[in-house]
C-alpha cells in the first residue's frame, strides 16, 4: 500500500489549536486513577506529579480505546503514537515503571461522535495499523486518503505488557 504525503497535515490534538483535556476520553483507566488517565495521553507527555505520562487502560482487552473530539470537523490524515515513558525520576511515583506500549491498533472515526466507522483495508476488512516497538519512538502512519471526522478513537488490538499509549492525530480543520 502506498504511503500518502500530506503537506498541510498538522497535529490536531497538540497543534496550533489544541484540544482541551476534557476533549480526550478513554474507555477505562488503570485503577480508576486520574494519573493514568487521558490527561497524559498527548504525544510527548512525560511523567509528572499528576500523570504517569500516558493513558493506561483499566483492562487489557480489545474493547479499550482512547478518543478525541476535535475543535471542529477535520480531515484526518494520519496517526502518531508512542508507548508509555519509563519513569526515571525518583521524585515521582512508579520509579522504573513501565515498559508498556500498543503494538497494533484500529482507527475508528465519526462525523458526529455518535455513529462510528472503522478504517478498512482494500478487502473491506478492518485495517490493523502497526504500533510501537519501544516506549519513546513516535510511529506515524498516514491514511491512504483523508476521512472527515469530529471524533476519532484509537482501539488497541495488540500490546506489550499492558495497553498504555500517547498519541496525536494528523490532519487539518475543515472549518
Amino acid at each position: 500500500m502506498e504511503c500518502a504525503v500530506y503537506e498541510d497535515a498538522e497535529y490536531l490534538v497538540n497543534g496550533d489549536n489544541p484540544v482541551s483535556d476534557a476533549q480526550i476520553s478513554a474507555s477505562s483507566v488503570w485503577d480508576n486513577d486520574p494519573g493514568h488517565g487521558s490527561k497524559g495521553a498527548r504525544l510527548y507527555s512525560t511523567p509528572s506529579l499528576t500523570t504517569v505520562g500516558a493513558w493506561a487502560a483499566g483492562y487489557s482487552n480489545a474493547n479499550q480505546y482512547i478518543q478525541v473530539q476535535f475543535n471542529g470537523l477535520s480531515h484526518v490524515m494520519g496517526v502518531a503514537i508512542q508507548g508509555r515513558p519509563v519513569n526515571t525520576d525518583p521524585s515521582f511515583e512508579y520509579l522504573g515503571c513501565c515498559s508498556q506500549r500498543v503494538t497494533s491498533y484500529k482507527l475508528i472515526y465519526s462525523y458526529d461522535c455518535a455513529y462510528f466507522l472503522t478504517i478498512k483495508d482494500c478487502n473491506g476488512s478492518d485495517r490493523i495499523f502497526v504500533g510501537n516497538t519501544d516506549e519513546n519512538t513516535v510511529v506515524t502512519t498516514m491514511l491512504p486518503s483523508p476521512v472527515a471526522a469530529l471524533c476519532v478513537k484509537i482501539n488497541p488490538v495488540t500490546w506489550f505488557e499492558h495497553i498504555s499509549m500517547r498519541f496525536d492525530i494528523l490532519g487539518n480543520s475543515i472549518n
